[in-house]
């Protein structure tokens, strides 16, 4: 930016919950329990601009409560995250706190209903023997061909092949943190140092 200003940082609102969910898991008073930390909380159906393009906020939970998707009808482009992953993976995981497979795949549905032109950018890529990484993959294809999402896929078969627990994730942890936060590592302790808690006996 010319003004030599960050930009906003913007999330769903529902991040509320996942903060509620988390800070107290970390045992921190530093993460504010509001939101307060993000220059913007948005809801479903909001409207902003970059530049002259308007982007709607669609909410698409599942993955997580706080989870939205960047539509962008005049470019006919989709930032989704991770309601849903390029075809081969299908969908991402629906078993971290307040995740739902059942919701996720009603989220996924939600975004196969826009125009089949539109092109679904994700959140992750994880292409497997050296393939190239794919970039955005328009809802037709997805319809067609996504390995959990297609239209043959119902939301009974989506839920029973969604429904377990898995490992949590190496990163999650440290990762979450600095998520609540805002991208901010936390206060300084008394050493000038800032630190990540683990907690050692939750997980």
């Amino acid at each position: 930016m010319s003004d030599g200003k960050l930009p906003p940082i913007c999330i769903g609102e529902n991040i509320v919950n996942v903060i509620q969910h988390w800070a107290p898991v970390f045992n921190v008073d530093d993460i504010a329990r509001d939101g307060s930390q993000f220059d913007k909380l948005f809801k479903e159906g909001d409207e902003f601009f970059i530049g002259e393009s308007k982007v709607i906020v669609i909410y698409t939970p599942g993955h997580t409560p706080a989870c939205i998707t960047y539509y962008v009808p005049d470019s006919g482009v989709a930032f989704c995250g991770d309601t849903i992953f390029n075809p081969p993976i299908g969908n991402a995981r629906a078993d971290f706190p307040g995740g739902s497979a059942q919701t996720l795949f009603r989220s996924a549905k939600k975004l196969l209903s826009l125009p089949e032109s539109t092109v679904l950018y994700v959140g992750h890529d994880y292409p497997e023997n050296n393939a190239p990484v794919t970039t955005g993959v328009t809802v037709k294809v997805h319809k067609d061909t996504n390995c959990t999402l297609n239209d043959r896929v119902t939301e009974q078969e989506f839920v029973a092949a969604n429904s377990e627990t898995m490992p949590v994730p190496r990163l999650l942890l440290p990762s979450i943190q600095t998520n609540l936060r805002g991208g901010d590592f936390g206060r300084e302790e008394s050493n000038g140092t800032q630190y990540i808690k683990l907690p050692v006996n939750r997980f």
